[in-house]
This record gives structure tokens, sequence and C-alpha cells, in this order.
């Protein structure tokens, strides 16, 4: 079959042709008829070269290189020819996967079987042929093997001539060939993305499609997300053993090689080697110190951003006393359990101008050393973080908090506006619940009708002894001596209700009080005292089982429990007063039973036979929230398999006093207050509007159930009454529930409360609406509109209906709500702002309101973050490296959210 002629380099109809092999032939031609007839039949440039003009200058059309396609197993076997002056340069395809049909064959094809092929595989020198202008080329280099070349060495760049004004030459750079010829290889390279293309220096106006290229805004390849490319399991393999590697020879975590981290070095490593073919590792890698210049740059530049996000989010255009309710912000400190060092985390939160909720890490700056962690020095550090931010003292005011109830960040916050988190609120309820402080046993005793006049008796009777005076230098009654009388009796610390060492030194001293009591004419006080004494024993007997501080520990419970229980013999006050103790008596068969599922999961990790069990128990963090019911709940799901193992090992009698039943309860119990702090916690939707709702529901859970043990109902009645203590909703709370349009109505609200949230609403629309006027009065005047061209008939217009006059946003809003999912609530009230007849006030009171928090969960994981980061082999870490690190992260995250 004739071989298949292409003349010059070029495309089939699918993909890129196959590889050319250049093959230099003398070109013979027979006698000149038949040579007429052969250039008839070639392509024009080879009819023009291959011509009789064999005095045409030398160019592209005329005396220049001839790439001419041959297939090796077809090339024919010509007769003799007379030979020609001009050179060809014949290549040689390789074979196709099929035969070329008769069809493929152009006419020139049959008329090759009168060219003549060499069998030298040595290319002519480019150099030896003749080039417009003088330059050289350098012919048959594709844009691959230009970039190969580049990276191997073979080839540079060269800036184009001056003369090139075209605007893709301040981006594009010629490929030559590096030796002195500097020949061009046909080929440039964009410096934006490091792609090269084929281009001819010959043909001056061949630059359109680089200037294409150009302005479409190159870029580096990246992997499509949109398709996947099939990799061999061999290459995969490969990355995974160099992973393997990585963390064996690093000694890094395992979670080091996976994640996004690690998926961004990969993709940017093969974007490289895609860009610059036959790149080294070892040539692009970093020093630590360049990592580090890295770091801080894309922190600066990245705080930088976040501080204009947040300046745009504070600086509203208004005029009234307090001029943004837009942004809040939460803060916390942390000790570095290494070095004992303080750090303090600022994060700030708002909704933006396209209703977006943002969250961001602003510093978690290191405290300082020299300073005590007090509201004072608290301030002073927040006040300075925020200005080095470049938000001044005035603009830090308006910021809204959202803290725990540490006694010196609220000192430190004092006098701006700040919030309770809600999950520290409620975790307090949980740990004050299931905890007993002596403080509440001595409060209850105080406080009760029995004991109530006795210890004022005693307190009295105490503090006339400290206020009485000797006179004429005498004894009291001849026989007292006062000073040391005051010094043996003690005053009440009532405060802590701690009456015991009073109770104990009047009785101890009874005969010398009541002397000096006497003498000092308080002889009612006098007679009680000394009437008192059986009944005062009995007092200070439970006051002094009581007369501790802080919380009753584990190994005091069954102490306690069995001092509280009623025996006989107890006298009538005495059986009283145990019994207003009744319920914590019996709370402590509880708490015990915790400390017992506490003990057994620590000696199961300690011994190593958590491992043994299809599920790891957990260990209680007393620090985080709900860990109680993480621990509880690991241990009650695998409870047979550890009673089996322990008595296999024959510690079987660490399980004694664990009620299953009790335990099961109390999990349930506690999972209800796990899944409202979580919602309270979330990342991706308001929160604020959860505060009421998940205040109510735990209400109602802990209302009385017809089916609880009375040591169920006694802990839940607890319970109930630890969360109307400390749960107390705010105002802005509310008006963010009544901002979600499926609670606008409030159920779950009294009558009163909802009426007040109403009223305090409209408010806030009527100062909104005061200040757009404001602004409009302020603002220039406009041109003058023309007229309507339907007015003059206002006389003949039906009235409006009066209903509408009189509705307001808010009676508009309470009938047309309709249900929003938590997540679509900005997109919600964004809807409501962009729509001509949209309720546009309550979405700015909804923009100003929805990007507060609920907790302060962004500091906790802020401080989450920092644990992983400071550990025991990274204590030489730097603060501000740690503060850049953290907020980087942060940073990052929040990015990667938005994508």
């Amino acid at each position: 079959m004739p071989p298949k002629v292409i003349a010059g380099r070029g495309r089939g109809r699918r993909g890129r042709a196959p590889p050319v092999v250049p093959v230099p032939v003398p070109v013979i031609v027979r006698a000149p008829a038949s040579t007429a007839a052969a250039v008839r039949n070639l392509p024009a440039p080879m009819e023009a070269s291959a011509g009789l003009g064999l005095n045409a200058p030398p160019g592209p059309v005329f005396g220049a290189p001839l790439a001419v396609p041959v297939r090796p197993d077809a090339q024919p076997t010509p007769p003799p020819l007379v030979p020609l002056l001009t050179p060809l340069t014949v290549s040689v395809r390789p074979p196709e996967s099929s035969p070329p049909t008769s069809s493929d064959l152009s006419p020139a094809s049959s008329d090759i079987s009168s060219v003549s092929t060499s069998t030298s595989t040595t290319p002519t020198p480019s150099s030896s042929l003749p080039a417009r202008k003088g330059r050289k080329r350098k012919s048959g280099i594709s844009g691959d093997e230009a970039a190969a070349g580049l990276a191997s060495g073979q080839y540079k760049l060269k800036p184009p001539p001056k003369s090139w004004t075209a605007p893709c030459w301040s981006t594009f750079q010629l490929v030559v060939v590096d030796d002195p010829t500097e020949a061009e290889t046909g080929n440039v390279q964009c410096q934006r993305c490091f792609m090269c293309f084929a281009f001819d220096s010959n043909n001056t106006t061949g630059s359109s499609s680089l200037t294409k290229h150009a302005r479409a805004g190159c870029r580096v390849p990246q992997a499509d997300s949109t398709r996947s490319v099939l990799v061999p399991a061999r290459m995969k393999n490969m990355l995974f053993e160099k992973l393997a590697e990585k963390c064996a020879r690093d000694l890094s975590s395992l979670h080091s090689a996976v994640g996004p981290g690690m998926t961004g070095v990969v993709q940017a490593a093969l974007d490289i080697g895609s860009a610059c073919p036959g790149a080294r590792a070892a040539d692009i890698m970093p020093t630590a110190n360049t990592v580090r210049r890295h770091l801080t740059d894309m922190a600066d530049e990245a705080r930088a951003e976040v501080v204009v996000r947040l300046r745009e989010a504070i600086s509203r255009h208004v005029r009234l006393a307090i001029r943004d309710d837009r942004c809040s912000a939460t803060t916390d400190m942390w000790t570095d359990e290494y070095k004992n060092f303080h750090y303090i985390s600022i994060t700030c939160h708002f909704v933006n101008s396209l209703f977006e909720s943002e969250s961001w890490g602003l510093c978690t700056p290191k405290f300082p050393c020299t300073q005590k962690t007090t509201g004072v020095n608290i301030r002073e550090a927040l006040e300075q973080e925020m200005a080095a931010l470049g938000i001044p003292y005035e603009e830090f005011c308006k910021i809204e908090w959202v803290t725990d109830q540490g006694a010196n960040v609220v000192k430190a916050l004092e006098g701006l506006s700040r919030e309770d988190c809600l999950a520290h609120c409620i975790n307090t309820v949980l740990k004050t619940s299931l905890t007993l402080s002596y403080v509440e046993l001595r409060q209850k005793i105080a406080e009760s009708a029995e004991a109530e006049e006795m210890l004022s008796k005693f307190s009295e009777a105490a503090t006339a002894v400290k206020k009485c005076r000797e006179t004429q230098n005498r004894k009291v009654g001849g026989r007292v001596n006062l000073k040391s009388l005051q010094k043996a009796v003690s005053l009440p610390k009532k405060s802590s209700f701690m009456y015991g060492d009073t109770v104990s030194s009047i009785l101890i001293h009874q005969k010398k009080v009541v002397t000096v009591l006497r003498f000092l004419e308080r002889h009612d006080l006098a007679d009680f005292i000394a009437d008192v004494t059986d009944n005062a024993q009995d007092l200070l007997n439970i006051l002094k089982l009581l007369d501790k501080t802080g919380s009753v520990a584990g190994a005091d419970l069954s102490k306690l429990r069995d001092g509280l229980k009623v025996v006989d013999g107890d006298s009538e006050l005495l059986s009283s007063l145990k019994g207003l103790l009744a319920p914590e008596q019996q709370l402590c068969s509880l708490l015990e039973q915790i400390k017992t599922c506490k003990d057994v999961v620590k000696f199961l990790k300690t011994a190593s036979y958590s491992t043994q069990l299809p599920h790891m128990v957990k260990q209680e963090c007393e620090t985080r929230w709900n860990s109680l019911f993480t621990m509880l709940d690991s241990l009650m799901k695998v409870f047979e398999q550890v009673r089996t193992l322990l008595t296999a090992h024959g510690e079987e009698s660490r399980l004694s006093g664990i009620v299953v039943s009790d335990m099961e309860w109390l999990v349930q119990f506690l999972s209800t207050f796990k899944v409202q702090t979580d919602k309270l916690q979330g990342e991706n939707y308001p929160t604020l509007p959860f505060a009421v709702l998940a205040t109510r529901k735990l209400q109602d859970h802990c209302l009385p159930v017809l089916t609880d043990t009375p040591l169920q109902a006694i802990l839940r009645a607890r319970v109930g009454r630890a969360v109307t203590r400390k749960l107390k909703p705010s105002m802005t709370q509310k008006i963010a529930t009544f901002l979600w349009p499926q609670y606008r109505h409030l159920l779950m609200l009294s009558d009163a409360e909802r009426d007040e949230v109403y009223a305090t609403v409209r408010q806030l629309l009527a100062a909104e609406a005061e200040e757009q006027n404001v602004d409009g009065d302020l603002s220039p005047e406009g041109s003058p509109k023309r007229a309507c061209i339907d007015a003059g008939y206002e006389e003949w217009t039906a009235p409006p209906d009066s209903l509408t006059l009189r509705m307001d946003e808010v009676d508009q809003y309470l009938m047309t709500g309709s249900p929003v999912q938590s997540e679509k609530l900005l997109e919600y009230w964004k809807a409501q702002f962009d729509a001509p007849s949209g309720l546009r006030k309550l979405a700015k009171l909804a923009q100003r309101t929805l990007g507060k928090p609920a907790t302060s969960a962004p500091s906790e994981r802020v401080f989450s973050a920092a644990g992983f980061l400071i550990q025991e082999r990274r204590t030489r870490l730097a603060a501000d490296m740690v503060d850049k690190t953290i907020f980087l992260h942060a940073y990052l995250v929040q990015k990667e959210k938005k994508l």
C-alpha cells in the first residue's frame, strides 16, 4: 500500500498524530514530463518547493525543509531518478493500529512512488537549512517535548524581541536550544501556567491564539473534580508506601499522612509535575525556615482579610447610641500543661451583607507571664489585641460577648454587652446536680424551721461575747476571764452557713457564756443558751458531719449516707433534721454507683482489658461537656461483656453496687442534655434561636414522670430546679427564636413574655425606621422626577385596605410566616430583604441578631486545636507561632466550608 504523506507537522482527525521519525532522503525526480505530473499532485508547500523555481529565496515557501511522513512498512522501492538540487526531509510514521483505506490516501500519495528514501537515520542539522530573517529553528518539537527539555536543561527561555508588541509577549517567552546558537524550537512557554505552545516566529500573525490564552486567565492545570482519572493500583501503592515511610521516618502521626492538608500537598506536587516534567522533589523541598516564613505571611494576609470583614460588620452607618448589634465575639482562657503558659482566644461572628454567617478566629496570644489572670489584666489584654488588629476602643465597646461564667472574665467585660455561654450553663447544671456540696447541705439545715431559731440564738450569743468589754479591769462577774473566753468563742461564717464551731465553742463554755450574757443583762438569751443543751448537741452532731468545704468526695459518700440515715434512738429534732436531707441521703447511693462506674472504666483502661471488648470504653473528662454521659453510655453498651471479662479474671467484685437499671435510666436521662448541647454549639446554622427552645425542652424533660422510681424522681426534680435557676433566656435569645418562622408565635413562652418580645421587636423596628429617615434627610436632594402619567385622578381611586394600613411588619410576619429549616434561615431572610414587598426591617433585625452564637464553643475549638499543636515533644514552639498556626488553621477550615 502506498505510504500516507502529510506535509509538515499536524494532527489526525482524533487526538495527536503518532510520533514522527525524521529520515532525510534526497529527492530524485524523473524526466520533466513526469516531474510536472508529480508536482501537480503534491500539496501546496511541496509543490512550491519541488517546482522549478530553484532560484527563489529561502523561506517557509521556497527552499524550506519539508517533512513527508512515510510508513516504514510501506516504503516503495523507487526507480532511478534524476536528482534535483533541493533536499527534502521525509518523516517515517510508525504503523497505525489499523491499515489505512484507499480513501485515506491523498493524490500526492499515489505519485510518491517516484520518491526514493535513504537508509541513513542521521537528521539533517537545522542550522544547515536556511531560515527567514536569519533565525535558526529546531523543527519537529512538540509542546510536551519542549517542557521536558526545559526541565532537563536541554532548552532555555529567551525573551521575545522588543519589536514584538503584541500583548501576549508580556506573558510568553521563546523556547530555544541551550547553546550559543540559541536555535528556536518552534515553541513558547506561558510564564503564568508554564504550558508550552507551538509558535512559528516566521509567521507574524500567529500570536492571536497566545493572546486569547493570556486574556482567558491561564492557570496551573488542576485536577478535575467532576471526573476521576483512573490511577493504576501499582502507582497508588507506591504513594501509600511513601506515606508510610514518611510517618516512620519522621515519627509523625498516621493522621498527618491523610486529611485535607496532605491532599493539598499531593495535589500541588501533581500540578508541578504536570507543568514541569522531570522535576526532582529534592529541588523544590523547602527548609523549616521557609515554611515558617510562608506560614507567617499567609497568616498575616488571612488576618488582614478577616479584619476587613470584621470592620465592615462593626462599622454600620447608623447614628444611634449603639451603632452596631451585628458583630459578636467569644473569648476564653487556656493553660498549657507543659509550661503553664496562659493563652487567651478571641473569635468573632457576624452575618455579612449577603446574609452569610461568618465565624473567624482572630488571635490566640500568650497571656503575659508577669501578670495574674485578673479581670483588669484580661480586659487590658483584650483591648490591646483588638487594637493590634486595627479595631479601636470605640468599636471594641460595641461588640457583644459570649463567655463562660468565670469571675475574672465576667469582671473583664464589665460594662459591655455579655451573654452567658449556654453550653457552660448546662454543664454547670449537671455538674452541680450530680455532686453534693457541703455548703448546700448546711444551707438546707440552717434555713430549716427546726434549726433556724437555735442557730440565730447561738450566733447572737457569740457576737455579744465578742463585743463585751471589761470595766475597771475587773473580771466579769468576778470569775470569768473575758479575754480568754472571747478567744475561745467562734463567730459563725454566715456566707458559707458554717455554724458548727460556734455551737461547739458555746456548749464547751456554756456557763461562762451564760454569765457574760447575764452581766450584759441579756437574760432571755442567757436562759435559752442554758436550757438548749440537749437539742444543741443533736444539732451539733449533724453540723459536724457537714463541717467541710467543697463537694463530697467519692470516698466520703458512704460515710455521709450512713450518717444521714435515721436510726433508732435519734431524738425528734435529729430525726427531723435528717429527714430534711433524706433526698440527698438517697442521692448518695446513685453517686456511689457513678463513682463505681468510673473506677471500673479506669481499671479496664489501666489493666488493658478494654482492648478485649467489642467497643472501647471512654473515661470521663470533667472539663469536657457531657463527658459523664459519654462514659456511662460506653460502659452500658458493653456491660455484660465487662461482667464476663472481670469474672474470668476474678475481679467481679468491682461491679458490686452498680444497679444496671439505674445506670441505663441515667444514660437515657442525660442523652437529652447531650442532644441539646450539640444543637447549641453547631457551626453550619444560626444557634441563637435554639437557646429558648433548648431551655424549654430541658425544663419539660425534668417534669415528674409517673414511672420513675423514688431515686429517679429525686434526681429529676433536683436537675429541674437547677435548670430553672441557671437557664434564663435573655431578650436577645427570645427575639432570635421569634425570627425563626415556625416558632414566631413563641408558644413556649407565657402570654406576658410573648407580648414583651413583640413590643421589643416593634421598638427595634421603629428605631431602624427613624435611622433611615435621618439618613434620608441628610442625603442630597435628587433631581425632580417626571410626573406620573396617571396622576390627576386621585379623587376617584379606591381607598386602601384598612387592615393593610393597620398591619406592621410584625403582624405580616405573624400571618404569613412559613416553616424554614435552620440551615436555610439566613436564606429566608435574604429573600425577604431582596423582595420588593418583603419584610426588610425584620430582615435587617435578623441580620444583626442571628449571627450571634449561643455558646463560646468557637473558643473551645481553638483550644482543642492548641492541644493538638502543643504536645510533649513540641514544647519549644514559640508562642507567636502557636498563635499564627492556630489562626491559619481556623482560617483555612472556614474557607473550605465556603467552597
